[in-house]
């Protein structure tokens, strides 16, 4: 269990970098075509967690760097927004408060699904930022109980069960 807090720790920290040169990258550029350059690492996945079906929620936070406009001026976290969404919200399902950076995924049925944060202009939320994503697989847990277990033998049929006998008195 501590190791899956390491990856996840690992992961936000590989996310704060990425989304922190995205920004750089789009502000350095201020034009237009080089946004458009940037999107096409839209959809890009560079880890991916596996974990039981029946894992428990798992806390999370964003952080959000270096914001600046296109000539280069810091630009307060006001400014931009983040919209967080999951691919299979059969997979994921998730809760996030934009005033705290703060938010939960819940894990549901076997499967894989996306986890992405997007950030975009709080003025223009069509104009996107920075994007990045997680990969999610759920498998089923460890068994917890059987329901029945049966046989068929060719040739061999079983006795039919009968009621226990009471003892004499």
């Amino acid at each position: 269990m501590p190791i899956l807090w390491l990856i996840f720790a690992l992961a936000i920290v590989v996310l704060l970098a990425s989304i922190s040169y995205s920004l750089r990258k789009i502000a350095r550029s201020g034009s237009k075509s080089r946004c458009e350059d940037s999107e096409k690492t839209q959809g890009e996945i560079n880890v991916m967690f596996l974990l039981d079906a029946t894992h428990d929620p798992v806390n999370f936070g964003v952080a959000i760097t270096d914001i600046k406009d296109k000539e280069g001026n810091a630009v307060g976290r006001e400014e931009v927004s983040v919209q967080v969404r999951v691919g299979d919200p059969t997979v994921l399902s998730t809760t996030y408060d934009e005033s705290t950076d703060q938010g939960v995924v819940n894990f549901g049925a076997p499967g894989e699904s996306a986890f992405t944060i997007d950030v975009v202009d709080k003025d223009d939320p069509s104009e996107l930022l920075a994007t990045r994503s997680w990969a999610f697989r759920l498998v089923a847990g460890d068994p917890s109980s059987v329901g029945s277990v049966s046989a068929t033998f060719e040739g061999i049929e079983e006795a039919p069960e009968e009621p226990p006998t009471e003892p004499p008195a």
